[in-house]
């Protein structure tokens, strides 16, 4: 009965995903011959579009038409599309689900013969969550160097104030001279500001797109000013000395830390590369834990347990400067 089961659901699934695939690709080759017919216009109407602002951009969540309009309805998928936008990368919600669910077919065809339902289940959601994972540690690691270049930012636009520059052009002078991923973030706000959008509703704009601290502080001071007044140069340059001695301090924390982390780092492989030795020497000795459903069962709560040992000991070394 459990193999009918698995049977009926792969073919299912294969049956759907070769469906939404050619959809799909009647959707691209559609977009495809209309670029190619956009294209024989002259020089300057290339231009022209080429010329269009960061920040106007097709609100399709997927070049499936059906799955756009279905997608659209979900409020789910403007948060992915938050997070896709805040990895800096060209991607639509609709084909990071279709990679999950192939990853996530993956996970269940790896699993098939264990003919453990709970364990094709995590498995699949394992394997699913994958491609999630990739933007999520892409959109860590643009925050990251958003954070790094954003104190000297701050420095070239308090330079650009002293100069006798307005908010508005100092904006545009570190969009033209910033290193990405800042120069794309303040060319964005500097464009919604040319658009028309307050310049209150730009920058909390700004802060949406970045989920910084630092950048959050920025923004509340510069409100602030905005309101009430006062010197924007020496706000600049206290936030900027502000940021850079969290810096300071995060490097600080993170020496009196390496050795939990490195103690969670060889506890957590240690089972692994001990397993390793031992089907090295002794394949006999340890080939019961996968050929026999009570050590499978080990296996898989042996994996559960490292990987609650791994969230414990990160939670407990990581401290939140606010």
């Amino acid at each position: 009965m459990t193999l009918n089961l698995v049977i009926i659901f792969t073919a299912v699934s294969l049956f759907v995903f070769s469906i939404l695939m050619f959809f799909y690709w009647i959707g691209v080759r559609s977009r495809q011959q209309i670029k190619e017919r956009l294209d024989k216009y002259t020089e300057i109407e290339r231009k022209l579009f080429d010329e269009v602002p960061d920040i106007v951009r097709s609100e399709d969540l997927s070049k499936i038409p059906f799955l756009n309009v279905i997608l659209k309805r979900f409020s789910l998928s403007q948060s992915l599309k938050l997070v896709i936008e805040q990895a800096g990368m060209e991607m639509e919600v609709g084909r990071l689900l279709l990679m999950m669910l192939v990853f996530g077919m993956l996970g269940f065809i790896i699993t098939i013969k264990f003919d453990n339902i709970l364990f094709m289940i995590i498995s699949i959601l394992f394997t699913g969550y994958v491609p999630l994972a990739v933007v999520l540690n892409k959109r860590r690691k643009r925050r990251k160097l958003f954070e790094q270049q954003f104190p000297d930012a701050l420095d070239m636009l308090r330079n650009s104030v002293r100069a006798g520059f307005g908010l508005v052009k100092g904006i545009k002078l570190v969009a033209d001279e910033s290193p990405d991923p800042v120069s794309i973030e303040f060319r964005k706000t500097f464009e919604e500001i040319n658009l028309g959008i307050s310049m209150r509703e730009a920058l909390l704009n700004f802060s949406g797109r970045i989920d910084s601290l630092d950048l959050k502080l920025f923004i509340t001071a510069l409100l602030i000013q905005r309101e009430s007044g006062g010197n924007l140069n020496e706000i600049l340059f206290k936030i900027g000395s502000t940021i850079r001695e969290r810096f300071k301090l995060i490097g600080q924390i993170r020496v009196f830390t390496a050795q939990g982390r490195l103690s969670g780092l060889i506890l957590g492989l240690l089972p692994v590369i001990f397993g390793l030795l031992v089907s090295t020497f002794n394949p006999d000795y340890i080939a019961p834990l996968f050929t026999e459903p009570s050590g499978r069962k080990i296996l898989f709560i042996a994996f559960l347990m490292q990987i609650t040992g791994f969230i414990v000991i990160r939670r407990i070394l990581k401290i939140k400067l606010i």
